[in-house]
């Protein structure tokens, strides 16, 4: 989000609490400009606050853990990672409700019984 036409000037590495939950955060600002016509720039803030996904009671507990864990590889921007974490319990999710048949199925092929079954929809 640098402002167009400028240099910036610094970066400040700041920790902040929240003032809900007590938690705390690291927020990078840059500074564009000098003296009294600074303009500043989040350049990051971590962690993002995000709302969870509910999930039902059932869910075993690695599961759930996989997928907030993948939720927090996401939010810090390390996008392969979170999409190995999202495909783990997707596979895990499927296996467990009895789509993965024999050993060689695939996960594109578990997608395809499960969408068969109605259980998951296009879109």
């Amino acid at each position: 989000m640098t402002p167009p036409n400028q240099e910036m000037d610094r970066v400040d590495y700041r920790l902040f609490r929240c003032a809900g939950c007590g938690g705390g955060a690291l927020g990078v600002v840059e500074y564009y400009g000098q003296h009294y016509r600074v303009k500043l720039a989040l350049r990051s803030f971590h962690p993002e606050a995000k709302e969870r996904l509910a999930l039902p009671k059932s869910v075993p507990d690695g599961v759930v853990k996989e997928l907030r864990e993948g939720e927090l590889c996401l939010e810090a921007g390390c996008f392969r990672a979170a999409a190995g974490m999202f495909r783990s319990v997707l596979d895990k999710t499927l296996r467990a409700n009895g789509y993965k048949d024999k050993r060689g199925t695939t996960l594109e092929q578990q997608i395809e019984m499960a969408a068969d079954d109605g259980v998951i929809t296009q879109g």
